[in-house]
């Protein structure tokens, strides 16, 4: 028994050796801490530490947000300063008026002048609705949404609005046959002003009861262009979309571009 007492009390000696071994030099400086009133060293180094990591991450957080929205006000800019100058859809309307003009140089140069009519479609023909369209990603065709035509800021493409101008001025009346519904009437107005297209003859929109039963544009605008030629011989439509140039008392068909959606 006295024998197995002493190898106990070799072990318990021996385990306390290799504790003091392995965390005698914490303890110590614990120790010596405690009795200064303080912290051990490393604990407010690590505090700062991380106090520091937050505050960088933070701040590079408000980097990242303010430099995307200056991305998106360059893009905005950008888009804004495109449409400020001639594009390709531009040039194309360009080489299609040219024709026309050429259409009426040739063959109706001995008209005179107040006895012939010229029809415009006012919707991506007068006015764009491109701008529109492009912030709304291609998800919606404007001119078919009641915020877009309440809205009277479509702004006017330049080619054909100088066409619209120079008949105009050479004599031509000029008749507004658009596809909007009477109930925008004002807004339609507002925007047309707003853009310097004025002075022409009438502006004739589409009867409720046309709207509400969906006539086909096509025969709404055959009816109305009938209806003119009482009065005036019809020498050319202009308009974006073939229901716009078909029928009849048409005259030269002037089909403007449109790459964005198609009308029936």
């Amino acid at each position: 028994m006295p024998h197995k007492k002493e190898e106990q009390k070799k072990k318990l000696e021996k385990g306390r050796s290799v504790k003091a071994s392995l965390f005698g030099n914490i303890e110590e400086e614990e120790d010596d801490d405690d009795d200064e009133g303080h912290q051990p060293s490393w604990a407010p180094m690590q505090g700062l530490a991380a106090l520091d990591e937050l505050t960088t991450s933070d701040s590079e957080d408000e980097e990242a947000m303010e430099a995307e929205r200056q991305r998106k006000v360059d893009e905005e800019e950008a888009r804004k300063k495109e449409w400020t100058r001639p594009c390709r859809y531009d040039r194309e309307c360009e080489m299609i008026i040219k024709s026309a003009w050429n259409y009426i140089e040739l063959e109706l140069g001995n008209i005179e002048v107040g006895d012939h009519a010229v029809v415009f479609e006012i919707d991506d023909c007068l006015l764009s609705s491109f701008p529109t369209m492009d912030a709304k990603k291609y998800q919606v065709i404007p001119c078919l949404t009641h915020d877009w035509l309440r809205s009277p800021s479509a702004p006017a493409i330049a080619p054909v609005l100088n066409f619209f101008n120079e008949l105009r001025d050479g004599g031509a009346t000029i008749f507004l046959v658009t596809r909007r519904p009477r109930a925008y009437r004002m807004e339609t107005e507002q925007n047309l002003a707003s853009v310097g297209c004025f002075g022409y003859e009438q502006l004739i929109m589409m009867p409720d009861v046309d709207a509400k039963n969906h006539v086909p544009i096509a025969e709404y605008k055959s009816r109305t262009r009938a209806w003119i030629s009482k009065w005036y011989t019809i020498i050319m439509t202009v308009g974006d979309q073939e229901c716009d140039v078909t029928g009849c008392s048409v005259g030269k068909a002037i089909k403007l571009p449109n790459h964005l959606y198609i009308l029936e």
